[in-house]
């Protein structure tokens, strides 16, 4: 078939050209003198024997490269010479003219058929896959490759040619190696700005830019930096990388911007780029400016006061002496709180802690005190979020599946509540046999989604049992059925308390603190309620995520939220932008019995307002008015400042008489409650007595009637409530 394909493929198996074009092939012996191919023999077309090659009596040629085979030709390199075979005749040729074909055959073996570039390689040695186990390369073969690398071709060279080749190949190498290298490209980032919005999270786009195209991949690292703007609450902070592709020269970064209905001055924050990998760093900081647009302050209970982000501690209203909204803020910082809990009371009403006595048009002295409280904290500038459930009692929409009642008349009782306390946002606490409780679940969902329609302005947050791995089953089942029912969700808050022993380890060698847990459990949870919202086509944010823990020693005892847990909790709530803080509760920041939970304090040594402290500066804060109060816990009146403060106790057997000075003195009641005193004007004096204690306070010539609300300082609502009907009705006789 031509070429000698078939000696190639075929190590050992002689093949030789026919007369009539055909070949044949034989099993043969290399040759004792052959270097590598070998012995062939032509096969007589008559069918006789093999002519058999006699060895040649000339004088050995030097040796010669190995030749390519033709058709019709048959070249050996050998150590002695062999018989050539002439084209198309099967006789040997000349020993003169085998040199010239093996020389012919070499020599283009070596050069090619074509000019090559100096510096090429022969096809001898680029080809070496052509060399077989019957062929090896000659040292003329490796000799000539490496004179082709200088650009001679044939044997030998000229001392010009290889003198002018090697300064060739010198001057080349020379030039490459002082030749500068190429410039890497500059990556810089420009300003932007953009205006907030009053909701919702708005892009702002940073431009980066190269300052030419690279051949290679360019990568920058960036991340945010506060000024003005203050992230987790005007902004996301944000980390990453930027990469350019080859050829690319612009990129994006977006940073969310949190948007608000509060009135404030523009705000900036910046985004840096550090350690550049194929390009040096041009302009490293860019400028994000937050425009605001917002004209004027909006009406006091609304959505401006609670913005995205805020912190609500919760607060026991069911307590008794029922908690003074206005005084706690002013101890523990905080204007906005969320008061615990609307239940279903005997009638199947509304009411706090589930007691008819507490419904909130009761003429109880208990209830008038805390709707007076909450009234009070209001009218200052704080607002309250309203909770519905909690860990014991009955929720109302468990009443109501109960019993028969449907959607709208929940949504009715709902909307009561917003209206009588004038309140924007509502909470759900929904555990125990609650979330549970399919058939109450899905009526709340109903009956959520009539009262958005009829009120959209309601914020509505569900709060709901936790482990670090996330929300239960059961939970989980609570959020879809609001997605389901057309609720829109302000947010999904989890209570991040008492896990269990084997749920959240705190001893031994898988032990976390309780505030990696509440990281976990947010963390866990946002991924969950994530796929929730996704599967309906759905986002769900950072912004309705959020974390209440309970303060020091838990329910499960050896579970224990620290100051530095809270700290380690607002870092990350800050990063994320998370919606609501909160913790359980406020009248547990204060220290206690060692190790010990208790409703009023912590369990720990730290003072009062240690965890408010931490949390207090979180998301949105309004101006609270405390002159209005009457010192830290009156009730309104002209503010008495100036005098001498005595405090009420229970000194058994003591009676003192006090020189009072009703327009600058005070009288402060700490904690007592309502039921623990009496007031009676006597011969011209006012004199309180101390229930039990065989005790009283004597205010010498003022009468009740002398006396304005604020004398009088105390943390019970009750109590001042008790102060203000006494001396309205002194005055009003």
């Amino acid at each position: 078939m031509g070429m000698g394909l078939a000696a190639i493929a075929s190590p050992g198996i002689a093949v030789a050209d026919t007369p009539d074009g055909g070949s044949a092939s034989q099993p043969s012996k290399p040759s004792k003198s052959s270097v590598g191919v070998s012995r062939r023999a032509a096969q007589d077309p008559s069918g006789g024997k093999a002519d058999v090659p006699r060895k040649s009596t000339r004088t050995p040629s030097p040796a010669r490269p190995a030749s390519v085979s033709r058709p019709g030709t048959q070249v050996s390199a050998t150590a002695d010479s062999r018989p050539v075979t002439a084209p198309d005749s099967g006789k040997p040729v000349s020993s003169d003219a085998k040199s010239a074909a093996a020389e012919s055959a070499a020599a283009e073996q070596v050069s090619g058929t074509s000019e090559r570039a100096v510096g090429s390689v022969p096809k001898a040695l680029a080809a070496p896959a052509r060399l077989t186990a019957t062929a090896a390369l000659s040292p003329a073969d490796i000799v000539s490759g490496f004179f082709s690398l200088f650009g001679i071709k044939g044997l030998p060279p000229s001392p010009v040619q290889l003198l002018t080749g090697m300064l060739a190949l010198i001057r080349r190498e020379i030039e490459s190696f002082l030749r500068p290298p190429t410039a890497v490209p500059s990556v810089s980032i420009t300003d932007t700005s953009l205006v907030e919005g009053n909701s919702g999270a708005n892009d702002a786009a940073f431009t980066v830019t190269l300052s030419k195209s690279s051949t290679k991949p360019v990568t920058v690292s960036y991340t945010t930096a506060d000024g003005s703007a203050t992230a987790g609450q005007d902004y996301r902070a944000s980390a990453g990388t930027v990469t350019f592709a080859p050829g690319s020269v612009s990129q994006v970064i977006t940073i969310n911007v949190l948007g608000d209905a509060t009135v404030e001055l523009d705000e900036t924050f910046t985004v840096v780029l550090s350690n550049p990998s194929g390009a040096t760093i041009g302009r490293a900081t860019a400028t994000g400016t937050i425009t605001n647009d917002d004209a004027t302050a909006t009406t006091p209970g609304g959505t401006a006061q609670w913005g995205k982000s805020f912190f609500a501690p919760y607060i026991d209203m069911g307590a008794y002496p029922v908690p003074n909204l206005l005084a706690l803020s002013k101890t523990y910082g905080t204007s906005l709180v969320t008061l615990g809990f609307m239940q279903a009371d005997a009638n199947g009403n509304l009411a706090w802690a589930g007691l008819a006595a507490l419904e909130p048009n009761s003429t109880n002295e208990q209830a008038i005190a805390i709707n007076s409280s909450i009234a009070t904290f209001k009218a200052a500038g704080g607002d309250v979020m309203i909770s519905f459930g909690g860990a014991a009692g009955t929720s109302i929409a468990q009443y109501y599946a109960g019993n028969g009642r449907s959607a709208q008349e929940l949504a009715d009782a709902y909307a009561a509540v917003v209206d009588t306390y004038g309140v924007t946002h509502l909470d759900f606490d929904i555990e125990g046999a609650a979330v549970a409780d399919p058939a109450s679940v899905t009526l709340n969902a109903q009956a959520l989604a009539l009262l958005q329609k009829a009120k959209p302005e309601v914020q509505i947050w569900y709060t709901l049992p936790v482990l670090p791995t996330g929300l239960t089953a059961d939970g989980l089942n609570v959020v879809d059925s609001a997605l389901a029912a057309g609720v829109n969700l302000a947010g999904v808050n989890v209570m991040a308390m008492d896990y269990g022993e084997s749920a959240a380890p705190t001893s031994g060698p898988n032990a976390k603190t309780m505030g990696a847990y509440a990281i976990e459990a947010a963390e866990s949870t946002y991924t969950q309620v994530s796929a929730l919202y996704t599967a309906r086509s759905k986002t769900f944010s950072w912004s309705q995520i959020g974390v209440t823990p309970m303060l020091g020693v838990n329910d499960v005892l050896t579970e224990v939220f620290t100051v530095a847990d809270a700290q380690a909790l607002e870092d990350f709530a800050r990063t994320k932008g998370i919606g609501m803080l909160s913790m359980w509760q406020v009248l547990r920041d204060t220290p206690g019995t060692l190790g010990q939970s208790t409703t009023g304090a912590s369990g720990l040594s730290d003072p009062v307002g240690s965890f408010s402290n931490v949390f207090n500066d979180y998301g949105t804060i309004n101006v609270v008015d405390y002159t209005n109060a009457g010192g830290s816990g009156g009730a309104g009146g002209t503010p008495v400042t100036g005098g001498t403060t005595t405090t009420i106790g229970w000194a058994w057997g003591a009676n003192p008489v006090l020189t009072f000075d009703p327009a600058k003195d005070t009288l402060d009641f700490v904690w007592m409650q309502a039921a623990e005193f009496d007031v009676s004007d006597t011969s011209g004096s006012t004199v309180i007595s101390i229930v039990g204690n065989n005790s009283s306070y004597t205010l010498a010539g003022v009468t009740l009637r002398q006396l304005q609300i604020g004398n009088i300082i105390a943390k019970d609502a009750g109590t001042l409530a008790k102060w203000k009907s006494l001396i309205d009705s002194a005055k009003a006789v």
